[in-house]
């Protein structure tokens, strides 16, 4: 939902780059538009944030925003086993959600394995 003006700018709050415009919307479908915000303006997230934390808030929102009523998408990203040398994909946690010694969280194209290797 674009945000009317005088509800405030995502960009002053370091939200965004440009304010969205219906035409972002355009090829949606469904259209999925409400009469009320239940967060901030999402459009142009990606260039505002780091690879890291866009992942790290799809494995547990609750990592960055204790509260956070975002489900949790931990089956896009699979526990193992470092090998060699850490994956460059490798999530980096803070040390309280750390996987084991040895181990690294990465994100994967396919379902991951279940219960998890480490």
């Amino acid at each position: 939902m674009v945000r009317p003006r005088d509800l405030g700018s995502d960009i002053s709050h370091g939200w965004g780059v440009r304010r969205s415009v219906a035409e972002d919307y355009l090829f949606d479908q469904p259209v999925l538009l409400g009469s009320q915000r239940i967060g901030p303006d999402l459009a142009n997230y990606g260039g505002r944030s780091d690879v890291n934390g866009i992942l790290t808030r799809l494995y547990d929102p609750r990592i960055l925003v204790p509260g956070s009523v975002m489900p949790s998408y931990r089956f896009l990203f699979e526990t193992r086993k470092i090998e060699d040398a850490p994956s460059r994909d490798a999530l980096v946690l803070p040390d309280k959600f750390a996987p084991a010694p040895g181990c690294e969280v990465i994100p994967v194209r396919r379902r991951a394995r279940w219960p998890p290797i480490c």
